[in-house]
């Protein structure tokens, strides 16, 4: 992406001064998961203790697998799905069909999370053994996810945002309580980010909604 399209890390929303916000949210998302996590078993009257994750792999698997989504799947998503193929989608929208720019936006994340839900297909049906007639639910969730990750990334104009939240819908890594709570906690913060990111700005020296796109450069054909 970077030599055949010209582009430099800052057209990939790869900006060292997005980093500190990127980690400040991502470290308190995790902290709020654990305190949900913590209230989900005192709420059903079970016992506060650390995860099953922890105590059968030990904590330098559950890390591993947070790393591995940081800086490996999640991180690799987010640049590709994200911050790469929306962008190129709505400027070739743009630039062919001169329409306006919110359905030019539109048209690229609905387009660009087709695409990121198609391509989970070879993995969910060797890895996973799905049968074909399975395919429909799993994709549909992807291309949801996959959205609400794409409205986090322009709403908060910084991808280690939607990296940070991306790791923990796939490995929540909860030091106590269920990871399905986890998930689902990671999700419902996901949305409240990008609903509220104006007001979350003022406690982090984050980056504006509008700088997702600023200095990017188009690929030269």
């Amino acid at each position: 992406m970077l030599w055949a399209g010209r582009l430099r890390l800052r057209d990939l929303s790869l900006r060292r001064d997005d980093l500190r916000t990127g980690v400040v949210v991502t470290v308190g998302v995790w902290l709020l998961m654990q305190v949900v996590g913590v209230a989900v078993l005192l709420w059903t009257g079970e016992p506060v203790q650390l995860n099953e994750t922890w105590l059968a792999g030990g904590a330098l698997a559950a890390i591993g697998a947070l790393v591995a989504q940081l800086f490996g799947n999640a991180l690799y998503e987010e640049v590709v799905f994200r911050a790469f193929l929306l962008n190129q989608f709505r400027h070739t929208i743009q630039r062919r069909l001169t329409t306006a720019a919110r359905w030019s936006v539109l048209l690229a994340l609905v387009a660009s999370q087709v695409v990121f839900a198609l391509i989970h297909v070879p993995n969910r049906l060797v890895g996973e053994g799905l049968a074909l007639g399975q395919l429909g639910p799993t994709l549909l969730l992807l291309f949801v996810w996959g959205t609400l990750l794409a409205v986090v990334y322009y709403r908060t104009g910084n991808l280690f945002v939607a990296i940070g939240v991306h790791a923990f819908m796939n490995t929540p890594t909860m030091l106590v309580g269920p990871p399905d709570v986890g998930i689902l906690t990671a999700i419902v913060l996901g949305i409240l980010i990008a609903a509220l990111w104006p007001r979350l700005e003022r406690f982090t020296d984050g980056t504006r909604s509008d700088d997702v796109d600023d200095s990017y450069q188009q690929p030269s054909n």
